[in-house]
């Protein structure tokens, strides 16, 4: 998703402090990052289609990086929150850095922030139910908590959470593959 990288800073900023409050406030410049250094714990809230991927790798090549990666820091090191096909992308052809805007968030901030960072371009269902997912099962927020966090109703929540825990496991992963779409599976 690319639909935030126009925003400047300042206007970034501004959203954030509107979306989530003084929390999440703050958000730095461009900077480069090394790609060894990146972690990619938040890739399994996403899908990264081969098709996709390998788009993106031509992007990479003729046009160089457009647009910043959103990442945050946590006591292991640097995360991304968006931008995994960048990344992946930008590791297949040996690049050693790429620019990178850091959030001020913690992991549950970064999950939430996803949501954000995809709204106008949207997340498929299965990924928002993988997002909705964690965040009650790892996170252990409540439903209305996570509906309050990604402003929307406690029945849209439940109806993904079903989604995420109803769909087969054998069927998810065929659809991180890529070998069946996510609105084929959801």
């Amino acid at each position: 998703g690319e639909s935030w990288a126009p925003l400047s800073r300042a206007t970034l900023g501004r959203f954030l402090r509107s979306w989530w409050g003084h929390a999440m406030a703050h958000v730095t410049g461009e900077q480069a990052i090394r790609v060894e250094t990146l972690g990619e714990r938040l890739g399994d809230l996403r899908l990264c289609e081969p098709n996709a991927l390998a788009s993106m790798r031509r992007s990479l090549e003729h046009n160089g990086q457009l647009s910043a990666l959103a990442v945050f820091t946590t006591d292991d090191g640097v995360e991304t929150i968006d931008g995994f096909k960048r990344l992946r992308a930008a590791r297949a052809l040996g690049w050693s850095e790429v620019r990178a805007r850091t959030l001020d968030v913690d992991l549950v901030g970064a999950k939430t922030a996803i949501s954000f960072l995809h709204e106008h371009c949207g997340l498929t269902e299965l990924e928002q139910a993988w997002l909705v997912r964690s965040l009650y099962r790892e996170d252990k927020l409540t439903q209305p908590e996570i509906g309050v966090r990604l402003r929307r109703h406690k029945s849209w929540v439940s109806r993904r959470l079903l989604i995420a825990e109803g769909l087969d496991e054998a069927v998810q992963a065929d659809v991180r593959l890529g070998l069946l779409s996510a609105s084929a599976a959801a």
